[in-house]
């Protein structure tokens, strides 16, 4: 029993990080970057060179690392699949890191699965700034939307996503969360 449940686990997570390489291919459109001169911080698209760095901000806001097979998913297509936040020095200080579902990808939506921001920049609108910064990379046509979810009890990410341009579509009951889109 213990191995099949195991060999299920494996073989969906290849199936998902496949699934995710293949339909990144080409869906950004430019590589400029975003320097708000306010808060000193540069908005440019995730490479590689910034991925340790994004995986020990994650670790420090949430208590947990990625899962095995998004990290390889994240590690592939970092470019296609993120951006970040950096200040000054060139540190990560937050990042926007996308997937594909396989339930949205007929549709060609690219679901929002982290947005991290380091607490010393929280309460400046900064996942705002980076969210909007993100969708405006991803090719019309290669994307149609961008999905995310908001945790019911958490009022910070649901306004952030809202004041980003997405719009609550339904709640879901497990996990009690909103379920938002926004149209590209």
């Amino acid at each position: 029993m213990d191995f099949a449940h195991e060999y299920h686990h494996l073989s969906r997570a290849f199936k998902l990080w496949y699934l995710n390489v293949r339909a990144a291919k080409s869906i950004k459109q430019d590589d400029n970057t975003l320097y708000l001169k306010d808060l000193k911080v540069v908005l440019t698209n995730a490479r590689r060179k910034h991925l340790k760095q994004i995986i020990a901000l994650h670790r420090q806001l949430y208590g947990q690392n990625f899962l095995k097979w998004m990290y390889n998913i994240y590690r592939c297509k970092i470019y296609e699949l993120g951006c970040v936040a950096l200040d000054e020095k060139d540190n990560v200080i937050g990042y926007c890191l996308y997937m594909f579902n396989e339930c949205e990808l007929q549709d060609k939506i690219l679901h929002e699965q982290y947005v991290g921001i380091a607490k010393a920049y929280q309460g400046l609108h900064l996942s705002v700034y980076l969210r909007q910064f993100s969708h405006s990379k991803y090719k019309k046509g290669a994307i149609n939307a961008i999905s995310t979810l908001a945790f019911e009890g958490d009022i910070k990410a649901l306004r952030s996503a809202q004041k980003s341009g997405f719009s609550i579509v339904k709640k879901s009951l497990k996990p009690p969360a909103f379920y938002l889109i926004k149209n590209l």
